[in-house]
């Protein structure tokens, strides 16, 4: 589900009466979890939108739109998926003190890797998660692999083998490369 921020006036969404609180619940039948869903599934001239409406109500919409026309909604912003390693490397422990505290986060999420360009080590993927990367074409990605020989990497990056997988299997499937 991705909850509504914000509906510009005049769009589609405005047309439809969706408002802030609305929260989108699926595509064609497949739930939403984020902006990522939202892109994908919505790159269509028409698709079939689920939507429960901030008192309550559940309302399908089908939609007919020309590619180019925006749905006009803004989304409410994905939690980021936190790093669970603890690189003695990690850019975030030598940034100073001060800045802004968007830059203290250990975030290791490939969604903000394709969207604002982050780099992501890929050793917390989940299959699931390569799998989406796959049929979602994702590219480019910003991956950061310090050590991937399985001696170098036991102590500052102990699931670089899963970065690896990972790479090799996004590299044999149809994902373009930038």
């Amino acid at each position: 589900m991705i909850r509504v921020t914000a509906v510009e006036p005049g769009t589609i969404g405005a047309e439809l009466g969706l408002e802030p609180g609305s929260e989108l619940l699926s595509v064609n039948g497949r739930e939403l979890d984020d902006f990522l869903d939202w892109e994908y599934l919505t790159a269509e001239e028409s698709f079939i939108l689920h939507v429960r409406q901030p008192d309550g109500e559940e309302v399908e919409f089908d939609i007919e739109r020309p590619l180019e026309e925006p749905m006009g909604l803004g989304l409410e912003p994905p939690r980021i998926r936190r790093c669970a390693n603890r690189c003695d490397f990690c850019f975030v422990d030598g940034n100073p003190q001060g800045l802004r505290d968007v830059l203290y986060i250990r975030d290791d999420d490939y969604r903000l890797s394709f969207r604002y360009g982050n780099f992501a080590t890929l050793t917390n993927l989940k299959p699931w998660d390569v799998a989406r990367i796959i049929e979602y074409r994702l590219s480019p990605l910003y991956v950061s692999v310090h050590a991937t020989a399985t001696c170098s990497a036991t102590r500052p990056l102990p699931r670089s083998s899963r970065s690896c997988a990972s790479l090799r299997t996004m590299a044999s499937s149809s994902i373009p490369r930038s």
